[in-house]
């Protein structure tokens, strides 16, 4: 009969790799959370700068038609056009940017979900790695 898989390794060695996989699905899951942090971060990065440069666009324009004003009526009506078109381009892009940094961030929370699943399932291992190895040693050694 084939010795069992588990002790053809000695059990410190055993337990040093279950605690070096361990830890490595704990860095990976920090490393997943610091992802969605940054995702977060650029997100709201993205909707601070596309609000800043729509209300900057918008004074710019409103300065530019009242120095007109009393000039060129139709064109001011024509330059209000045009700025509100812009404005509306303006959120349109800046709802892309959000959208697609909250998108990453969705991402990144499924990966720090995933890589906690997987140091949870990491953390039931070793006490039934230890467990056999503890029932494989007693019934080699007849231990009752």
């Amino acid at each position: 009969m084939d010795k069992p898989e588990i002790m053809t390794k000695p059990l410190p060695q055993i337990l040093d790799e279950m605690k070096e996989n361990t830890r490595l699905a704990a860095e990976a899951a920090a490393a997943a959370l610091r992802a969605k942090d940054e995702a977060m971060q650029s997100a709201e990065q993205a909707r601070l700068s596309g609000e800043k440069a729509g209300h900057e666009a918008k004074e710019a324009a409103e300065k530019a038609i009242g120095e007109v004003k009393g000039q060129l009526g139709k064109r001011i009506d024509d330059m209000k056009l045009e700025m509100d078109e812009a404005i509306k381009k303006a959120k349109v892009e800046v709802q892309n940017d959000i959208s697609y940094a909250l998108m990453r961030a969705v991402e990144a929370l499924e990966k720090a979900e995933e890589a906690l699943i997987l140091c949870a399932q990491l953390a039931k291992y070793p006490m039934a790695m230890m467990q056999g190895a503890v029932d494989g040693y007693n019934r080699v050694n007849k231990v009752p």
